[in-house]
């Protein structure tokens, strides 16, 4: 009765913080309860369709397709490629986010109610959490409760507000799986070691440890950031307050332990060659140069809030260790962004930006906010956090509602994958290997059925880039098509504008599949792959592709023995591609109007 008395007295207390917690939790899931109500009566409403927010969502399916292998019954994400399936999957994302969400899918009863779920509590909590690091920080309610709408609902997106379609769901955060899940555990981490510095206790030294070395599992950039902070942590706590550190030094001991094993387990195994991996995973740039303009931005930021912090300090008294903490986060963040000084790999510094610098940029507004607020009786002063409070929750909810009514025809499974998706899943094994060229199916048979991609995505595989390029090619020549039809050849590095152009520049209501599939298809063949030469492929490279093509056996049977395939996959956009006759190969176990599954024959062995 105690606890429940102290806990009911602890929600009292901050019942203001709960509320707007609250709030950003149903703007971001407000989408998903407006979507449903706006499509025509009998179609099925599907968050992760590729089309909806088509460069976004390819990442989403991506690890949709980890969550499902969960789901699945498969504790550790595999690959969708059958002969890959025993490597580990290299991927910016670990492993922990897919594991938590599988189970929840479990819970709750498949995937798409586990991602509409996930964009309603992740928020949720990590709006929570954020007013609490922003409490411990200022111990002023007013101000804390102003960090989680300045961060989930960035004043970055009111141009585009403005002046633009809204196309996409507020914000970086509005990202399944790397994002919302791995949010949390890096803003607890961050709570427990401001709780560590400020109270000193043992159980903080562990807590913060634990939640740091969790971020191994979640994302790259996100541990990436707690070490490089906890490093310059010790070192600032040791030059400058002179004061014993083993408290610290254990927390920094615990962390690196963690991360070896994390390294020979799971990334290790997956590097190969090291420059291509970072090249195709994090779109990694060979340099020593340092990053110049988010680098004097971020100076200017440390050294206004250094100067104001100290002149502060003389007016009223302040916690040190609080003002400790956000240099420690300025400098951290100046150092993330240019660790390719260090390294010689620029590991595309936007992610930091977004995903940890962004939020660390708002904590230093909040406590400085509050520092101002603390030295003045102006009530109007006091009283601007509440007007910027209310302002953002209004701008997230209106921005959500026109995201929603633009882009709800969008978020539609359409009825041949749906039932294509459907046979396979009824009439063929687990890990049976399946055929498309369309992207769409490419990235989405690992997200809604129980089969293995014969031609992959590219953007989270340990397949070498030239299998990747050589199965595409195996199943071109399957069906016959032409090199003029190579459109995966023609964008390199695509983008999410270009895919999302029909939007944008012509406001139309449905892509064109043509110059989607070029981009799409590019995208998930080559990924970042050359963004080291400019996004420009030599100028060989296109013969050399089409050269191996022409190298190609005729005979189906060789080129079926090369790579495990069991199903074809014929649908609109392959029908365009189709220059032979399958018959030979394999024979059709489901048609409909506008698909048709193959079943290839097994080659007969000669006498």
């Amino acid at each position: 009765m105690r606890y429940i008395k102290k806990i009911l007295t602890l929600i009292l207390k901050h019942r203001y913080g709960i509320a707007v917690s609250l709030l950003i939790g149903i703007i971001f899931f407000l989408p998903h309860l407006l979507m449903p109500l706006l499509q025509d009566q009998g179609v099925e409403y599907s968050p992760l369709v590729v089309k909806g927010v088509a460069g976004r969502l390819t990442d989403e399916a991506l690890y949709a397709g980890y969550v499902h292998e969960v789901i699945e019954g498969h504790l550790i994400p595999r690959s969708s490629i059958w002969e890959w399936q025993d490597k580990i999957v290299p991927s910016h994302a670990g492993p922990l986010p897919a594991i938590v969400l599988g189970i929840l899918g479990i819970i709750l009863g498949g995937l798409t109610r586990v991602y509409i779920f996930s964009f309603f509590i992740f928020p949720f909590i990590g709006s929570l959490l954020v007013y609490a690091i922003a409490f411990r920080l200022t111990s002023n309610k007013k101000v804390s409760c102003l960090a989680a709408p300045l961060i989930y609902f960035p004043a970055t997106n009111l141009v585009l507000f403005v002046t633009g379609k809204i196309v996409q769901p507020i914000g970086y955060f509005s990202r399944f799986y790397p994002v919302l899940f791995n949010f949390i555990i890096f803003a607890f981490a961050l709570l427990c070691l401001i709780l560590l510095l400020q109270k000193k206790e043992w159980k903080y030294v562990f807590l913060s440890a634990l939640s740091g070395s969790l971020l191994f599992f979640t994302y790259f950039y996100y541990w990436t950031f707690y070490v490089v902070m906890s490093i310059i942590l010790l070192a600032f706590t040791f030059i400058t307050l002179k004061r014993d550190s083993l408290k610290l030094r254990i927390h920094l001991g615990i962390i690196f332990a963690v991360g070896i094993t994390h390294f020979f387990l799971f990334t290790r195994p997956s590097l190969g060659d090291k420059t291509t991996m970072l090249l195709r995973l994090n779109g990694a740039k060979i340099t020593h140069l340092p990053e110049i303009s988010y680098s004097l931005l971020l100076l200017a930021v440390t050294i206004f809030y250094i100067i104001y912090s100290y002149y502060s300090f003389k007016k009223v008294e302040l916690p040190p260790e609080n003002i400790l903490f956000i240099t420690i986060l300025l400098f951290s963040s100046l150092t993330v962004i240019n660790i390719q000084v260090l390294t010689g790999y620029s590991l595309d510094h936007r992610q930091w930006l977004s995903a940890a610098v962004w939020p660390v940029l708002i904590l230093t507004l909040v406590h400085s906010m509050s520092l101002w607020s603390g030295q003045t009786n102006r009530k109007l002063i006091k009283n601007i956090p509440i007007i910027m409070i209310i302002f953002f929750l209004l701008f997230g909810m209106i921005w959500q509602v026109r995201f929603a009514t633009t882009m709800y025809s969008s978020y539609v499974l359409p009825d041949y994958q749906k039932n294509a998706f459907a046979w396979l899943n009824e009439n063929t094994y687990p890990d049976d290997v399946v055929l498309s060229l369309s992207s769409d199916f490419i990235l989405l048979v690992p997200v809604y059925t129980h089969n293995q991609n014969y031609v992959p995505s590219a953007r989270g595989e340990a397949i070498p880039i030239s299998e990747v390029i050589m199965r595409r090619l195996i199943a071109y020549r399957l069906l016959n098509v032409s090199t003029e039809n190579f459109v995966f050849l023609n964008k390199p590095c695509s983008t999410s504008r270009e895919i999302l152009r029909p939007y944008l520049e012509g406001g139309k209501k449905e892509f064109d599949h043509a110059g989607y599939e070029e981009t799409v298809s590019s995208l998930i063949t080559f990924e970042a792959f050359f963004a080291n030469s400019g996004c420009h492929m030599p100028l060989d490279f296109k013969g050399k592709v089409k050269e191996s093509y022409q190298h190609l056996p005729g005979d189906w049977k060789e080129l079926t023995l090369i790579f495990k395939l069991d199903y074809l996959i014929i649908g609109p956009y392959e029908k365009q591609l189709l220059q032979s006759d399958l018959s030979e190969l394999a024979i059709v176990r489901y048609q409909d109007e506008q698909v048709t599954i193959y079943e290839v024959l097994e080659p007969a062995e000669d006498n």
